[in-house]
């Protein structure tokens, strides 16, 4: 009786032991995915490039480039991509370089599996040497090729009309 109940006491272990299932699976043999053991957030910092229309009212009323500080969150659940987060500041320039922005923007756009990045949501807060202050929030058309920002608020400095 000991025998048996040793044996059935074994073979429920090793049974519970060997219901995890592997750690990849490959729906796409070029890109393994990783199984639910992998929904964690990733990041890094990076310093890139950087360009983007200075709006007002809906208006683009310049164009800022420079290089920026970016720090990136990325979160995957069941080894897929389900939202990312990047906050961006630095200083930048406008086209003639006669005044410097201070930026800081978040973006954070919403992942569907099989779709594109949507729900691109863009929020910034831009200080310029002259003065001016320039707050917002509008969404990224990711359907368009050239990602424009659709603003859908803004504050801008008072007119000097």
């Amino acid at each position: 009786m000991k025998k048996i109940a040793f044996i059935f006491l074994s073979l429920i272990l090793i049974s519970l032991g060997c219901t995890e299932p592997d750690d990849l699976y490959e729906d796409n043999m070029s890109e393994p995915q990783l199984k639910s053991a992998e929904t964690r957030t990733y990041q890094w910092v990076s310093e890139s490039g950087y360009y983007t229309p200075l709006l007002c009212d809906g208006l683009e009323v310049g164009f800022l480039t420079g290089y920026l500080h970016a720090h990136w969150r990325v979160h995957y659940k069941d080894g897929l991509p389900v939202w990312a987060i990047i906050n961006f500041n630095g200083t930048l320039t406008n086209q003639d370089g006669t005044v410097t922005y201070t930026i800081k923007e978040t973006d954070k756009f919403d992942v569907i599996p099989g779709v594109n990045w949507i729900n691109y949501v863009v929020r910034w807060n831009i200080k310029g040497s002259d003065g001016s202050h320039y707050v917002g929030s509008g969404m990224v058309d990711t359907e368009d090729p050239y990602w424009p920002i659709i603003p859908l608020k803004s504050l801008c400095p008072p007119s000097n009309d």
